[in-house]
């Protein structure tokens, strides 16, 4: 079958049209589920940092009682049992101390591929332990004064999460891109045919739609005459008599 180069134009436009609605429709399921990623990474970004700031809470606290008790005591050192009275006392703020510490530290991706942020990750952890070390030696000035660079530590984990909601995805940046791209060529690609549909499909001219009958020659050919002859026409008026 032939198709002339206006039904090529007319398909090909079909095809452009129905790519650039697929790409608006993938590019919609990109956004969908990439918009959910970074939901769920807002709530990880908000809950690390209430974890954060309930560890130092919990450990500001213990470390001013701790310091008082052993103050009360002084110069001995409190029995096992005022310990352990001590300990039921602030059980809340103790189990308070070891979730946030355990949630934190499941929480910190120590395998980041990108350098910078596995870096501040590590950096984040080493203050969070040397806060825990402290506490353990009853180092109570010492673990204060730790706290204050974990909290400065946690800043640029932080800050690196946010950025990354920010920014979204790299599987919706990538899409992103090669949408503007391909959007690019097929608008390009539609203007171009449109243009050679509108020198393709011009409509011909008032001169060329003279009709053929106007400029053919007409030859006219003379009706003949016809001569009888004397006895003929005699016959012919005896018959018609």
């Amino acid at each position: 079958m032939y198709l002339s180069s206006h039904d090529v134009l007319v398909i090909l436009g079909y095809i452009a049209a129905a790519s650039i609605a697929g790409c608006f429709s993938l590019l919609s399921l990109i956004i969908a589920k990439e918009n959910k990623v970074s939901e769920f990474r807002q709530q990880w970004i908000d809950e690390l940092r209430n974890d954060i700031a309930t560890h130092i809470t919990a450990v500001y606290h213990l470390c001013a009682c701790l310091r008082s008790f052993t103050r009360g005591f002084a110069p001995r050192m409190p029995t096992a049992l005022e310990s352990l009275d001590f300990t039921t006392t602030h059980r809340d703020t103790y189990n308070s101390l070891r979730e946030s510490f355990n949630r934190i530290c499941m929480r910190i991706n120590r395998k980041e591929k990108d350098p910078q942020k596995r870096r501040a990750n590590a950096e984040f952890l080493r203050a969070l332990f040397a806060v825990r070390a402290s506490f353990n030696k009853s180092d109570y000035d010492g673990c204060r004064e730790r706290c204050v660079i974990l909290r400065d530590k946690a800043i640029p984990v932080l800050k690196s999460e946010w950025d990354r909601v920010r920014d979204g995805e790299p599987t919706y940046r990538f899409a992103r891109r090669g949408l503007y791209w391909a959007v690019g060529i097929l608008m390009g690609g539609g203007i171009i045919l449109t243009i050679l549909f509108a020198i393709f499909s011009t409509p011909p001219s008032a001169a060329d739609q003279t009709p053929a009958s106007s400029n053919s020659t007409v030859i006219e050919y003379p009706t003949p005459t016809l001569k009888c002859s004397d006895d003929h026409r005699k016959s012919t008026d005896k018959c018609s008599k």
